[in-house]
C-alpha cells in the first residue's frame, strides 16, 4: 500500500485542513536514508508554516521520527536496513515524517539504543538539535561534552530540567567572565506555564537564583519573545541572547539598546549552509546524540501519544495552535492509523 501523507493547511485563524495521500514510495537520494515511521512526532512550526501569515507551505510538515531505516542511497555508509533510528527531516520539503515511510539526510539521523522507546525517540531530533544549535553555533558555549546537569528553577510551574544536548527547561542564564567560557555555571531555567509567573516577581528570583554572578548568556526556547523585557534587566552589557522565536522590530530594539547580541536560532541550519559548515554540525552532533543516548546521559522529552494515529494530527494541531497541549510532545504511531 502506498504510504499516506498528511498536508496541513491553515487557511485563516480558525481553519486547518489535513488530509490522507496514497503516494508512490520514494526512493532515497545518494545521501539519503528512508525510514519505515514507527512514531512521529509534532511540532508548533507545523500549523505555523502552511499558515499564510508565516510561509503557507502546503506540505507534509512532519519532520520528527522514530522508525527502521528501509533502504539507504548509494553514498550511505553510517546506517543499514533494519538500523532503528530517529532523524530531522528537511522542513517544508517532501517526504515527511507524518506517513508510513518518511527521507531525511544521513547527517541528521541516529541510532536508538535499546531502552529508549520509539515515542521518546521520536521526542529527541528538534530539541536536541535546536539546543545543539543555540549553545554551541549561537551562543558560542563550550563545550558538549560535559557530566549532565539537572535544576529546579524556584517559583516557576513544573520542574526545569536542563540536560546537555536538550532544554527541557524554557531558559537558562550561565555565569561566565566571556562569551568563550567552559565554565557555565550556575545554571538557571524556568519551565512549563510560567507566564503567570514571569508578570510577577522573575526578574526579583533571576538575579537572587544568579547569587551575585553576571549574567552572559540567555537561551530562550518559548515560543515567543515576550520575555525579552525582563531577560534584558539581567543580561549583562555585551552578553547573548539566542531565541527559537523570531524577534518583534520592538524587541529588536530593545536589545539593540540594551548592547546584547541576539540570533534566532535556526535548526534547519544543520542542513544547510545559513551557518558555514552547517550539515558538517548535524552530522557530528548525530553521533554524539547516539553516545549521550547510549550513555543515558540525554533523553527524550515527556510525551502524549495520540489516538487514531495520522487521523489524529489535525486535532492535536489545533491543539498547539489554540496553546492548548501542555508540555508533553504530542506523538503518533503510524500503524494506529484506522485502515493502514
Amino acid at each position: 500500500m502506498p504510504p499516506p501523507l498528511v498536508k496541513n493547511y491553515a487557511r485563516n485563524e480558525i481553519q486547518l485542513q489535513t488530509r490522507l495521500e496514497d503516494l508512490p514510495i520514494s526512493t532515497p537520494r545518494h545521501y539519503e536514508v528512508r525510514i519505515k515511521v514507527s512514531v512521529a512526532a509534532s511540532s508548533p512550526k507545523d500549523w505555523k508554516h502552511p499558515h499564510p501569515d508565516y510561509f503557507s507551505i502546503a506540505v507534509n510538515q512532519g519532520d520528527y521520527c522514530a522508525g527502521i531505516v528501509n533502504a539507504v542511497g548509494s553514498d550511505v555508509r553510517n546506517f543499514n536496513p533494519g538500523d532503528r533510528v530517529a532523524g530531522f527531516h528537511v522542513m517544508d520539503t517532501e517526504h515527511g515524517t507524518y506517513a508510513e515511510y518518511a527521507i531525511r539526510p544521513e547527517n541528521t539521523v541516529f541510532h536508538l539504543p535499546e531502552h529508549v522507546s520509539d515515542e521518546e525517540g521520536a521526542t529527541i531530533p528538534l530539541a536536541a538539535f535546536t539546543a545543539a544549535v543555540g549553545l554551541y553555533r549561537n551562543s558560542e558555549t563550550t563545550h558538549a561534552f560535559r557530566e549532565e546537569r539537572r535544576l529546579e528553577f524556584p517559583n516557576a510551574k513544573g520542574a526545569a530540567h536542563c540536560e546537555w544536548g536538550g532544554i527541557r527547561g524554557r531558559r537558562f542564564c550561565d555565569k561566565a567572565r566571556q562569551r568563550l567560557n567552559p565554565d557555565i555555571s550556575p545554571i538557571i531555567g524556568t519551565a512549563g506555564e510560567s507566564q503567570e509567573f514571569a508578570k510577577g516577581s522573575v526578574v526579583e528570583d533571576l538575579e537572587t537564583a544568579l547569587g551575585g554572578a553576571k549574567c552572559y548568556h540567555v537561551f530562550d526556547a518559548a515560543n515567543t519573545p515576550a520575555s525579552t523585557e525582563y531577560l534584558t534587566a539581567v543580561l549583562e552589557k555585551n552578553g547573548a541572547l539566542t531565541y527559537t522565536q523570531r524577534a518583534s522590530p520592538e524587541d529588536v530594539a530593545l536589545l539593540d539598546e540594551a548592547e546584547i547580541w541576539h540570533e534566532q536560532t535556526w535548526v534547519g541550519s544543520v542542513h544547510e549552509t545559513k551557518l558555514a559548515g552547517g550539515k558538517w554540525f548535524g552530522a557530528v552532533m548525530s553521533r554524539v546524540f547516539e553516545m549521550a543516548l547510549t550513555e543515558k546521559k540525554l533523553s527524550g522529552q515527556p510525551h502524549q501519544v495520540v489516538p487514531n494515529g495520522l487521523d489524529g494530527v489535525r486535532g492535536a494541531l489545533y491543539l498547539l495552535r489554540d496553546r492548548k497541549g501542555g508540555n508533553a510532545k504530542f506523538v503518533y504511531r503510524i500503524t494506529a492509523t484506522p485502515g493502514l
